[in-house]
C-alpha cells in the first residue's frame, strides 16, 4: 500500500507485526484494508519490533536445525587433531569431553559443528 510508503515503514513489516490480530479477527477484502490504513496512520513503528521477530524466527531455525545435527551425530567420537581430548555426542544435546582423565559435559554447539568442518575435530577410530 503506498500508505504505508509515505509513513516510511514497510507493509510487510506491519503485517508481521499484527499478523496475530489480524488472523483472529478473520477480516477480508475492504475491512482488512481499511483496518491496514488505521494501523499505518496509528503512527506507530512496526521496523523494530518486526526485526526482533524476524530474529526470534530465525533463531528457532537455527536451533532446530542444531538439535537434528546432534541427534545424527548421537553415540560419534571425535578427537581433537592434536589427539589431546576426545569428545562423545551425548543424547539430549550434550557433549562430553574427555580430557587427561577428566570428564566435562557441555552443550552441543554451532562451534562444535565449526571444529568439526575445520578439521580441528576428527572422528576417531575404534
Amino acid at each position: 500500500m503506498n500508505q504505508a510508503a509515505s509513513t516510511k515503514q514497510r507493509l510487510s513489516d506491519i503485517v508481521l507485526t499484527t499478523s496475530k490480530r489480524l488472523k483472529a479477527l478473520d477480516l477480508r477484502g475492504r475491512e482488512l484494508a481499511a483496518y491496514l490504513r488505521k494501523v499505518i496512520r496509528s503512527g506507530q513503528d512496526f521496523s523494530i519490533t518486526a526485526k526482533g521477530l524476524r530474529q526470534h524466527h530465525q533463531h528457532e531455525i537455527t536451533q532446530e536445525a542444531l538439535k537434528n545435527k546432534a541427534l545424527d551425530l548421537v553415540g560419534r567420537q571425535f578427537v581433537k587433531a592434536d589427539g589431546t581430548a576426545r569428545f562423545v555426542v551425548e543424547e539430549a544435546g550434550f557433549i562430553t569431553e574427555l580430557r587427561d582423565g577428566m570428564r566435562r559435559v557441555m552443550r552441543f554447539t554451532q562451534g562444535f559443528l565449526d571444529a568439526i568442518d575445520s578439521r580441528r575435530l576428527m572422528p576417531a577410530r575404534p
